[in-house]
């Protein structure tokens, strides 16, 4: 029981990866799939963000076939979580959200994405609610990697 929680564990983050690595390499700027949706970025960057998310995906696979590897993916997790954080309190890009360099981005029912350079709504608290889905996840792997130490 123990090994199956950590294993459905590690497949969720290697899907999670992969959606956010093919949304990032499509350029598709959905929230959930590109933390920062709405800032500005060139094709080239965000292709190599995905082979980096990629990656990820791949070692969390691994280290669910290898469950020794499993802290490792945990580490890798919550030190993306501690860059996201980094990135929102950092002063350049609360300074890129002042200069009005982001747009409010809204997905239309029809599924294209259209901005609106008016961006007064837009909330640094935007980027933070991005990471919770994140955070929770990791919460989940650490218990799922706990329980399997004992």
């Amino acid at each position: 029981m123990k090994q199956n929680l950590l294993s459905v564990a590690l497949y969720i983050g290697a899907i999670l990866f992969i959606l956010i690595g093919l949304g990032h390499f499509l350029g598709v700027k959905h929230p959930m799939l590109f933390i920062y949706f709405n800032t500005p970025y060139f094709t080239y960057q965000n292709i190599i963000i995905s082979v980096g998310i990629f990656n990820q995906a791949l070692f969390f696979i691994a280290s669910a076939k290898y469950r020794a590897l499993a802290p490792y993916a945990l580490t890798a997790v919550w030190l993306t979580i501690i860059a996201f954080i980094w990135i929102n309190t950092s002063s350049s890009f609360l300074t890129l959200l002042d200069a009005g360099s982001v747009t409010n981005g809204s997905w239309d029912l029809d599924w294209s994405f259209s901005e609106d350079h008016n961006n007064e709504s837009l909330k640094p608290s935007t980027y933070w609610y991005q990471i919770l889905p994140l955070s929770v996840y990791a919460i989940f792997l650490s218990f799922a990697v706990y329980r399997f130490k004992q």
